[in-house]
């Protein structure tokens, strides 16, 4: 059945907008997406207004290695060969 088979993804127009609070904080919000450019794309959603400022990529400046994404969960329990 399709319900099962697409459990636990997002809609096509749903995605995550990531930004510094008022507390210096890290946040993460989902938003919907509507038109796009292929540059620019509208978004909208809860705590998101014109002129907020959102992280677009991230640089690496320490010496952490890892190549870990702040964006991404952590990795846990890999097993196998790679």
């Amino acid at each position: 059945p399709a319900g099962a088979r697409d459990a636990g993804r997002r809609p096509a127009d749903t995605a995550f907008l990531w930004f510094v609070d008022s507390a210096g904080k890290l946040t993460r919000v989902p938003v919907h997406t509507g038109l796009s450019d292929g540059q620019r794309t509208e978004v909208n959603g809860e705590r998101i207004d014109a002129g907020l400022s959102v992280i677009v990529g991230v640089t690496q400046v320490s010496g952490d290695s890892t190549g870990a994404s702040p964006f991404q969960a952590p990795q846990q329990g890999r097993r196998g060969f790679f």
